[in-house]
């Protein structure tokens, strides 16, 4: 761990340098530089499960830093620090069980026509999770975001049918090294011992995506496109003492209506279904449907998403959102960053419980580079 110490503190050196340093677009990079991505929130939540309202006040703090060459090669590293366990309702919690891991660690090499990369990174299937608006909107999607996995995924850039297109590759196992561990706080290093789908020697999951957008890139559909698309397939083989092999396939759609100046109504949909989910001999369908509407500095939403059991009932759970936030810009900026603020009531219930909650969240985020003569 003593590694991990050390390349966790180069990497907010190296964050920190950009945020004092840097001038430009991270998209502006063209020599050796350091591209960083800050996004930092603090959270404050109070909930009722039933006995009485609790709280759960806490930081997000994801430091995105690129070590680029300028002719396509980076070193890239997606840094976390928040909670890494869960609260226990019905008890408060301020600042509790905080630790900081990598979320993300790889090289990758990229150029106009293809993508490749190498290391511990999420494989790119479903969109739900990354981009459903509002506070807590991707809350129950992320049931099917592949984080803490080692491996390798391609990318073929391509124009067809009016659409920017990606089709993407991804072959991976879980990750069972020190990254999977975090430090403060201490989280459980995966072990191959502990089942569940992916968890086995060898890189034998594969991810098959193809994702589509008109006006922007793909991977920046949601926030700047018009229209776009995905379809994928998965497949994870059985880990220990698990059921069987998991497969499953998703679909999303996701358009952006202009109804105004400084005014958009951003629209999202999303199936996914998993055959023996996570190694279990659970068959799921996670349905989300998500609005939001950006008018001058406020953005309103509105993110449901349904998780069905095919053959359980108690797989079945419900989890909407809605959220209102005030964009303040740079108004009160520091170094640049932007701020925001926003609140939301939530929804969640399941058949042995159902949680309601108003959160508060204060968000800034700073992104540049920094050029290395």
């Amino acid at each position: 761990m003593r590694l991990a110490t050390g390349f966790l503190s180069l990497l907010l050196g190296a964050a920190a340098y950009g945020t004092l340093h840097g001038e430009a677009r991270a998209d502006d990079c063209t020599g050796p530089c350091i591209a960083y991505a800050l996004d930092y929130e603090a959270f404050g939540n109070f909930l009722n499960s039933g006995d009485g309202w609790y709280s759960d006040i806490y930081p997000s703090l994801e430091t995105v830093v690129s070590l680029e060459t300028g002719e396509g090669l980076a070193l890239n590293a997606d840094v976390m620090v928040e909670p890494v366990k869960d609260p226990v309702p019905g008890e408060n919690r301020a600042f509790g069980d905080i630790g900081a891991y990598f979320k993300t660690l790889n090289v990758s090499y990229e150029t106009d026509d293809y993508s490749v990369l190498l290391g511990q990174f999420e494989p790119n299937f479903g969109r739900a999770w990354d981009v459903a608006p509002g506070l807590y909107g991707s809350f129950l999607a992320e049931d099917y975001e592949f984080t803490d996995r080692l491996g390798a995924q391609a990318s073929y850039f391509f124009n067809a049918g009016g659409f920017h297109n990606q089709a993407t590759a991804s072959v991976f196992t879980l990750d069972r090294s020190f990254l999977s561990g975090s430090l403060g706080t201490s989280r459980d290093i995966n072990n191959i011992n502990d089942g569940g789908a992916g968890n086995t020697n060898g890189l034998s999951s594969v991810a098959l995506t193809l994702t589509g957008c008109q006006g922007t890139d793909p991977d920046a559909c949601y926030d700047d496109g018009t229209f776009g698309y995905q379809v994928g397939l998965l497949y994870q083989s059985e880990g220990q003492d698990d059921y069987g092999n998991e497969t499953g396939i998703v679909g999303s759609l996701n358009k952006t209506f202009r109804t105004g100046e400084e005014q958009d109504v951003k629209l999202l949909g999303e199936i996914a279904y998993f055959n023996n989910f996570e190694g279990t001999d659970s068959d799921v369908l996670y349905v989300t449907a998500s609005a939001a509407y950006d008018i001058s500095d406020y953005t309103l939403s509105l993110t449901g998403t349904q998780r069905a059991g095919i053959n359980h009932q108690d797989d079945d759970e419900t989890f909407v959102d809605a959220s209102a936030v005030y964009n303040l810009g740079d108004a009160v900026s520091i170094a640049g960053e932007a701020w925001s603020v926003g609140m939301s009531y939530d929804y969640n219930h399941a058949p042995d419980e159902t949680t309601n909650a108003i959160a508060l969240q204060v968000k800034a985020e700073l992104d540049g580079n920094a050029q290395l003569n």
